[in-house]
């Protein structure tokens, strides 16, 4: 028999492909296809404020070198743009382009209306809000049982 544990982490997984199926359709649907469905995530994350790549990493959960190579390219792409930080010197500050920008608008457009459709579908069943809450207790638990070894 499976553990509980293995079974929950499948599940989550498979919704996080499926979600990442869901936004390479959309970046199809706008003509946007030498994106990958990750670098749109990147692209919704940052959005209209400017962000550390360190913060884009531990506060969105992306791998260090996943997250540098997906800059990289989206930086020779034209969607994002690396300026100096003015408080830290050594740190970068990420920021969309125009490029970027004009797809974070119609990513956006995309993304919320599934939200919406999802938060309709999820508050039948459960609270949204609570399901929000208890992934995160998940998170952390996980990270922090990391500790107990």
């Amino acid at each position: 028999m499976k553990s509980s544990c293995i079974d929950f982490y499948t599940a989550l997984a498979q919704a996080q492909k499926s979600f990442l199926e869901l936004i390479d359709h959309e970046l199809k649907m706008i003509n946007e296809e030498h994106l990958s469905a990750v670098q749109a995530l990147i692209i919704l994350n940052i959005g209209d404020i400017d962000i550390s790549l360190g913060d884009l990493i531990l506060k969105r959960g992306y791998s260090g070198s996943n997250a540098s190579y997906n800059i990289k390219k989206m930086v020779s792409g034209g969607y994002i743009e690396q300026v100096q930080s003015p408080h830290d010197k050594r740190s970068l500050i990420l920021r969309l382009t125009s490029k970027g920008t004009d797809v974070f608008k119609k990513l956006k457009g995309a993304v919320d209306k599934h939200s919406m459709r999802l938060e309709h579908v999820i508050s039948e069943r459960v609270n949204y809000i609570r399901v929000l809450k208890f992934l995160r207790e998940v998170s952390n638990h996980w990270r922090n049982s990391t500790n107990d070894w």
